[in-house]
């Protein structure tokens, strides 16, 4: 009698077990699954403790002549996609060497330092649509179609793969971190990711503290602050965001997300949606930065035209930004 008792005992204990062991993988996978749909921040994308690429603080040397374009949300994965980017990399090769619109104060396009992307580079984050991306536009400029290098952050779209997250493995891989900045001349340009959340402001913020008040800085990610679809981060967020570059000699921020193109001010600082081959708005930003100025243009590759400029003042020589018209 006392050995059937244990033996139902341990048999009831055993079907507890087993019920405790599934509720907890259930409860995991229900985690994994509102960490993979809520967006670009989850724990598994901050890359707040990347080492960054910045040296110590320097003042401006002066001399400063730097040219870059900046796309985004070149979606591979989209039926007929594919064709759209070739046309638009191809409209980037030829476009060095020819006219500025007069905005510009005349001349012509200079070679790009490189390429900003920002973000939604694939469609749906799968390893045959990053794959796409990378062999039609490359890393070096001598490896791809686009012959310039390329700088890319990840949008909400790169995330959609469940689990295996290949086109954030593949951008780490490339730049060393989801988060990283780099220097042309005396510009220091910075790479947020999809957005800055807290652990990527924690990196922006040692980040800008090595760069220090007086050099001009280039922000890009993917997420708008206003205008449609601005609301996929919060306000208290953007508020942080806006903490942690006050002070600091901020001259442009580039993002994607909304297909569109323009500029609008926020929080006195000029943003540039850039476009998409997405949708209508087929057009990437061309940029200038020199000691005095910065110009924007867009340059709408569907018809091989400007399509707007902006043209402002900048200062490389004081931590006090440029005035913002």
């Amino acid at each position: 009698m006392t050995a059937s008792r244990d033996n139902g005992s341990r048999a009831i204990g055993g079907a507890r077990a087993t019920r405790r062991a599934w509720l907890r993988i259930l409860c995991a996978a229900a985690v994994l699954l509102m960490l993979n749909f809520k967006g670009c921040n989850w724990a598994g994308d901050s890359a707040g403790s990347g080492a960054a690429t910045a040296l110590t603080a320097r003042r401006p040397q002066g001399g400063t002549d730097v040219t870059f374009f900046v796309a985004a949300d070149t979606h591979f994965g989209v039926e007929g996609i594919a064709e759209l980017n070739v046309r638009q990399i191809d409209e980037m090769n030829a476009l060095p060497g020819t006219p500025l619109p007069r905005q510009f104060g005349g001349g012509t396009v200079q070679e790009p330092r490189g390429v900003l992307i920002a973000g939604d580079l694939t469609d749906g984050g799968s390893k045959p649509q990053w794959r796409e991306f990378v062999e039609h536009y490359g890393l070096t400029g001598k490896d791809a179609r686009l012959k310039f290098p390329v700088y890319e952050c990840t949008g909400n779209h790169d995330r959609h793969a469940f689990l295996f997250r290949p086109v954030l493995d593949g951008v780490k891989r490339r730049h060393g971190s989801l988060t990283y900045s780099w220097d042309w001349d005396d510009v220091h340009l910075v790479s947020l990711d999809c957005y800055p959340d807290a652990g990527n402001l924690r990196w922006l913020k040692r980040d800008l503290a090595r760069v220090g008040t007086e050099r001009p800085v280039v922000l890009f990610f993917h997420y708008p602050l206003l205008g449609p679809y601005s609301d996929w981060w919060k306000d208290n967020e953007k508020s942080a965001f806006r903490d942690a570059i006050e002070g600091y000699n901020v001259i442009a921020i580039f993002h994607g997300h909304y297909h569109g193109s323009g500029r609008y001010t926020w929080e006195g600082y000029d943003v540039y949606n850039v476009g998409s081959p997405r949708h209508s708005a087929h057009s990437f930003a061309v940029v200038r930065i020199t000691d005095t100025a910065m110009t924007v243009a867009s340059r709408n590759w569907n018809r091989s035209v400007w399509r707007w400029t902006h043209r402002k003042a900048v200062h490389t020589a004081t931590g006090v930004p440029a005035p913002r018209d």
